[in-house]
């Protein structure tokens, strides 16, 4: 019985983990960036993806200490 239950536990596991391998990062506006210019469609950008649970979603460059601490916006 111990040993399913490790079974069932490394398979959760690996599952998870598997899931964070897909996660995706996205950069708002791909090249363009996140801008005011006005000229990014961010409608048309986002319809182009298809966003996953655990995907990060990235809008500025706020430097290292921001990546560091975990805001990424």
């Amino acid at each position: 019985m111990a040993l399913v239950k490790r079974a069932v536990a490394l398979l959760t596991a690996m599952t998870l983990m598997l899931e964070l391998i897909h996660a995706a990062v996205y950069k708002v506006g791909d090249s363009a960036g996140w801008t005011t210019s006005g000229n990014v469609d961010y409608k048309q950008w986002s319809a182009t993806k298809t966003f996953q649970v655990g995907d990060v979603i990235s809008g500025c460059s706020c430097g290292k200490l921001a990546h560091e601490l975990g805001l990424i916006f």
